[in-house]
């Protein structure tokens, strides 16, 4: 595995607009207020030749935001198809921006062309202001793949995690001892995993939730009490802190949990809308938002943000 690649930037295209949303051509970023309002939106790499897509975003110490996901790039003059892997880039992304949302700077890891490419899902700010990031990583199998990197985004170490078949990591914390709790899916998508490692990404121990559905577990927090809340595919799972489950839930499944700020807890809803749905501390719902002006899409993380709003990032998808 190498290090972090910097990509020239070519044009970028801004527009001002109403959410965080990832668009099939490019990245587009916009804020919401407290209340469920509109705010801005920005958009990167929007050329014909430019793939990206943002699976997570959240606000930095300095106001700004990081966003991960997949770049994937080929020549305007690439016509022929046996030439495919020679001419393609492709890996996992790390962007970083300002506080209006223009770019910072982009970082790519692990830049090469395979069937399956790698992926960064989720990004969280470190204490010492670098970066943790889970995701995917293909070698003979798809494993967990986590990610430290500095505060410029220069990795300075990752691991892998899993067996045989297909693992996937969809979110990591940094805890209150200062290790990281990462969330996915292993067994070719039938279980929910749960993975807790030490401050050098080294494995304390793992957990697999699952039944007779498909199930992922997308997103996690760790609670004031030192457990766990985790969701994904139609569930929401509540653990003590070694990783046993307390209880769980169907009523709520999402791809995304955050903090609310009176101690309850918003979720990017998995459905084909741009929704968001707010819960208190016990599971029941307060309010839902749904964000419609761009059709049929779907919200893939939320964050909140300093002045008691949120971020989300996702997808919709284009006529």
């Amino acid at each position: 595995m190498t290090g972090a690649k910097l990509i020239p930037i070519t044009k970028a295209c801004i527009f001002t607009c109403v959410l965080f949303l990832v668009f099939s051509a490019g990245i587009a970023s916009g804020e919401i207020e407290q209340s469920g309002d509109e705010g801005w939106v920005q958009i990167f790499f929007e050329e014909f030749n430019d793939n990206v897509g943002g699976y997570s975003v959240q606000q930095t110490s300095d106001g700004g935001y990081v966003i991960t996901g997949y770049y994937k790039s080929w020549p305007e003059s690439f016509v022929n198809e046996s030439d495919y892997e020679d001419q393609v880039v492709e890996g996992a992304c790390l962007i970083k921006t300002h506080s209006n949302g223009t770019l910072h700077w982009f970082r790519i890891f692990d830049a090469d062309y395979d069937t399956f490419p790698n992926v960064a899902r989720s990004v969280q700010q470190t204490s010492d202001g670098g970066y943790i990031i889970t995701g995917s990583y293909v070698d003979d199998n798809l494993d967990v793949w986590l990610i430290k990197t500095d505060a410029e985004g220069t990795k300075e170490w990752d691991k892998t995690f899993g067996g045989s078949g297909k693992q996937v990591g969809y979110d990591v914390r940094q805890t209150s001892d200062g290790g990281y709790i990462v969330t996915g899916t292993t067994s070719y998508g039938q279980n929910i995993y749960l993975l807790k490692t030490d401050t050098d990404g080294n494995e304390e121990w793992e957990k697999i939730f699952g039944g007779s559905k498909f199930a992922s577990g997308r997103s996690v927090l760790q609670t004031s009490d030192g457990g766990y809340i985790l969701t994904g595919d139609n569930w929401l799972i509540k653990t003590d802190p070694e990783g046993n489950e307390e209880w769980n839930t169907t009523s709520f499944g999402g791809r995304s949990i955050c903090h609310a700020q009176d101690g309850g807890y918003v979720i990017a809803v998995d459905s084909y809308d741009v929704e968001i749905v707010k819960i208190d501390h016990t599971g029941n719902e307060e309010w839902t938002r749904t964000f419609d002006d761009f059709g049929s899409g779907s919200c893939n993380d939320v964050q909140g943000t300093s002045d008691g709003g949120y971020i989300l990032t996702g997808s919709y998808y284009a006529g």
